[in-house]
């Protein structure tokens, strides 16, 4: 493994404001893609989730279930879709074999859509079925859980980039693939950076994190956690091979947690993973002495 270089940086740039960066950009070109999650956890108990925003993501997320214009858009997944069609056709062949007569009648179309429809909605649940089944295997399957894509560049969207390079001061990089989940005491955002998405520069702004202004005291005085996890793939031609690293930050303490749940400082997990055809195979493991956060 290569010496591990502080990838990630996060700022108190303003009051109740953290900007959180991409460091090293030159060392991540070196993969296919890198995949950066973000969990944000305030240890206060008199702050919930609504009082933290990880922006812009929590706003693209929110424009997109309202139905509003966003630079993303939902991802339909294969897997639903051909359970779905796989459904549809077989249906369409018992028509074709045992009711030839009826097969253009307003039944049969009525039926073959409706089976189309329930096998995109038990695909969902046959994929949280081999999620959980196969989740202690050492060859499992995986969800995944990039929910949003990038939607193509317009001139305005260039505009809003060349904006964003003073409202930041530096570059701001946008991921092709994203996802955003609230819970009631945390907010965790998944970006998934392809090789082109990583820009010209050494670093870059990613995300912002906001804390409502009446109590932005409380937060720093209690302290909070947000804790990193890095995907470095390598594309091959069936598979991807990824680097696995989690490091977090915690009431000021830097680390990762060991065996017994307890913060091991200045330490990072790996873990060497092998990922192809929806299926992960974990590899070796372990903890190491370094800093992904600068």
């Amino acid at each position: 493994m290569d010496n591990l270089l502080p990838y990630l940086s996060i700022r108190n740039t303003h009051k109740g404001i953290y900007d959180v960066e991409l460091q090293n950009i030159d060392r991540l070109k070196k993969f296919s893609s890198v995949e950066c999650h973000v969990l944000v956890y305030p240890l206060s108990r008199n702050i919930v989730a609504d009082d933290v925003s990880l922006n812009p993501y929590e706003e693209y997320a929110e424009d997109i279930k309202d139905g509003y214009n966003s630079r993303y858009s939902k991802i339909n997944f294969l897997f639903n879709k051909f359970l779905g069609l796989t459904m549809s056709l077989v249906i369409f062949l018992l028509f074709l074999a045992y009711a030839p007569q009826a097969f253009l009648s307003i039944d049969s179309v009525v039926a073959i859509f409706a089976a189309y429809i329930i096998g995109k909605e038990l695909g969902q649940d046959l994929e949280s079925l081999f999620v959980n089944v196969s989740s202690n295997w050492k060859i499992h399957f995986y969800r995944d859980y990039f929910k949003y894509r990038l939607e193509r560049s317009s001139s305005l969207t260039n505009y809003s980039q060349y904006a964003k390079r003073y409202r930041y001061g530096k570059p701001s990089i946008s991921p092709s693939k994203m996802d955003f989940d609230k819970r009631s005491n945390s907010q965790i955002v998944r970006m998934k950076f392809n090789h082109g998405d990583l820009g010209t520069e050494q670093t870059a702004h990613i995300l912002s994190i906001r804390v409502s202004e009446e109590l932005i005291n409380e937060y720093e005085n209690k302290g909070y956690m947000i804790s990193f996890k890095l995907c470095l793939n390598k594309d091959s031609f069936l598979f991807t091979k990824s680097l696995e690293l989690s490091q977090a930050i915690c009431k000021g303490n830097v680390g990762c947690l060991g065996k017994d749940d307890e913060l091991v400082k200045d330490g990072v997990y790996f873990k060497n993973v092998v990922k192809g055809a929806r299926f992960k195979y974990d590899g070796r493991s372990g903890i190491i002495k370094g800093k992904i956060i600068a």
